[in-house]
């Protein structure tokens, strides 16, 4: 875990559930590693995630530095994107959406918040970072930095190594990433999964390699039919497929859950592929 600290909550934070006085926290544990290592930063930066949704908005000449020469590049040409709520995600009260979100990992860190509170938002992670990691001194410069300070706030990010589009409400693998593995590799591991006939082709190779026939030196070779490495090969393109390509973008949705709006049933006969839906009308 990590060793003992203490939290002043100061003018810029003002929640009832916080006191008044000065907040001492015990954690349980001890630091395996630096004070960089993320068994220690972690509870940190979780730390700087509450904090930041406590605090309050400031006047316009009070807002940090860093904050106060940012510029926001927001798309507003089209409507926002929106999804119906269900049991899953029931719509949230005013007093949620106007709040921003504030999210830590490690090293990275998001801000969420509609338009016009996105200054405020930026301000209190900045404020929650300074509360909780200290200005810096002589020794050790601030937790955040100018020099490495990105100026611009806009809907799309990268978190993670993901692309995280919060106007259109997708994530993204990006291009060049994808251009790097298909550089970089020549297998495609999850291909099998993809092809009936590229799995029976490896899955046969295998047996072969490690059949009685062959001696321990030789067992590890598997051979493979020009149509299977044409199929690796033909899946590994998909790697290039353009930035927005629905192969590699998909609705943030689709990673929560939902309520069914519809039903259809299959059979998973390979070759003989069929089923029925009363909502698709279909059999």
């Amino acid at each position: 875990m990590h060793s003992l600290f203490l939290v002043s909550p100061n003018m810029y934070f003002e929640n009832p559930n916080i006191s008044n006085t000065d907040n001492l926290i015990v954690p349980v544990g001890q630091v395996f590693g630096s004070r960089n290592a993320p068994s220690f930063y972690c509870v940190l930066a979780d730390l700087r995630e509450v904090l930041a949704t406590c605090c309050v908005d400031v006047p316009l000449d009070d807002l940090h530095a860093l904050v106060r020469q940012c510029t926001i590049a927001i798309d507003t040409s089209t409507p926002l994107c929106t999804v119906p709520a269900d049991s899953h995600h029931p719509p949230l009260p005013v007093t949620k959406l106007v709040c921003m979100y504030n999210a830590s990992y490690v090293d990275n860190n998001a801000v969420a918040a509609f338009a016009e509170h996105i200054t405020q938002a930026s301000n209190h992670s900045v404020m929650s970072a300074f509360e909780v990691f200290g200005h810096g001194d002589a020794r050790r410069g601030d937790c955040l930095q100018e020099r490495k300070w990105e100026p611009e706030v806009t809907e799309i990010f990268l978190f993670l190594g993901f692309c995280i589009n919060t106007y259109n409400m997708t994530v993204s693998w990006p291009i060049y990433k994808r251009e790097g593995l298909h550089l970089a590799s020549e297998i495609a591991p999850w291909g099998n999964f993809l092809s009936f006939n590229l799995q029976n082709v490896l899955t046969q190779a295998a047996k072969n390699a490690f059949s009685d026939k062959r001696s321990w030196w030789t067992c590890s070779r598997i051979y493979l039919l020009r149509v299977a490495v044409a199929t690796i090969h033909q899946m590994l393109e998909t790697l290039l497929a353009p930035e927005d390509s629905p192969l590699w973008s998909w609705p943030i949705a689709l990673y929560l859950d939902r309520d069914h709006t519809h039903r259809a049933y299959s059979n998973a006969s390979y070759g003989g592929l069929g089923g029925w839906s009363a909502d698709f009308s279909f059999l």
